[in-house]
């Protein structure tokens, strides 16, 4: 399950006038209250046009059993299952059902995924992800890529924007912390490594692509036998993805210089074997022999 996929369902658990109402199917739905906390329960959650479906829909707040015409909850807890995954956020916020708006936040417990909506901007959703490890990340790409935590490691921490206005589109920055990858070769490796970007994510005819321009000023890399040490030479990279409809890659592309030492080129990744093929320009063969001689990784 994708980042995109996870949006769109809050979209729909939240903003339900996005689509027709004949476009999302309800079952099974039981109110409850006993004294100052509200239970509100659905089986299923059908939605047709983009192709998911909710199970085991879970509300609960212990502050308010006000529904109608305005409900607000400080403390609130939504819980649903996706693709046999559960999922469990904190609510906060208020929604007036009279006027059709609303302004709320969603957690996960330790707040390293928050997702703000207000409906004077109903289009836009707010995300921050505020040191997240790449291991939880990994679980909500399962479905599309096999992540092995042994070769990847780190925390992300992001600020995403995303537009529902004609078709998808994504902005955001972030900075990878503490980032760590070996290639099952050994030849190809970074080690605390701090990464900063800025990236775009658009909804294309047959699919979506991906835009990241970022950097890498700190820590070590070892490109077969070329060691780098970040602190002195600042790598800065572009980079293209393109996925289709189903969210599996079809075209991967990553260009990195670093200042006036090295020009790299990597094309034919695999991601799910996590193999890449790297064509090397050597700009300056001084400055190059002198980063193979100083490898100590």
């Amino acid at each position: 399950m994708t980042v995109s996929k996870i949006i769109i369902i809050f979209t729909v658990l939240i903003t339900t006038q996005f689509a027709q109402a004949n476009d999302i199917g309800f079952k099974g739905l039981n109110v409850s209250s006993y004294k100052n906390s509200l239970n509100i329960a659905l089986d299923e959650i059908d939605v047709p046009h983009l192709d998911f479906n909710l199970t085991q829909i879970n509300y609960q707040c212990l502050s308010s059993i006000r529904i109608y015409p305005v409900h607000e909850c400080e403390n609130g807890r939504i819980s649903f299952i996706h693709l046999q995954n559960q999922y469990q956020f904190n609510f906060s916020g208020w929604i007036n059902l009279k006027e059709n708006s609303w302004d709320i936040k969603l957690t996960n417990d330790n707040e390293s995924l928050v997702i703000y909506h207000v409906s004077s901007n109903k289009n836009n959703i707010k995300l921050k992800l505020d040191q997240t490890p790449i291991s939880e990340l990994s679980k909500i790409l399962e479905n599309n890529i096999s992540i092995d935590n042994d070769q990847i490691q780190g925390t992300l921490t992001a600020e995403l924007m995303v537009d529902f206005n004609n078709q998808l589109l994504i902005n955001g920055n972030y900075q990878l912390n503490e980032f760590n990858y070996e290639s099952e070769s050994s030849e190809y490796i970074l080690a605390e490594t701090s990464i900063l970007g800025e990236f775009m994510i658009r909804q294309i005819t047959d699919g979506y692509e991906f835009k990241g321009k970022n950097s890498i000023d700190s820590g070590e890399g070892l490109f077969k036998d070329i060691y780098l040490l970040f602190e002195k030479d600042m790598i800065v990279m572009d980079s293209y993805i393109s996925f289709n409809n189903q969210f599996n890659f079809n075209d991967v592309a990553l260009n990195a210089v670093l200042s006036d030492v090295i020009n790299i080129d990597i094309d034919k990744i695999d991601l799910d074997n996590l193999s890449m093929i790297i064509n090397f320009d050597a700009v300056s063969y001084t400055h190059l022999r002198a980063h193979e001689t100083g490898r100590n990784l």
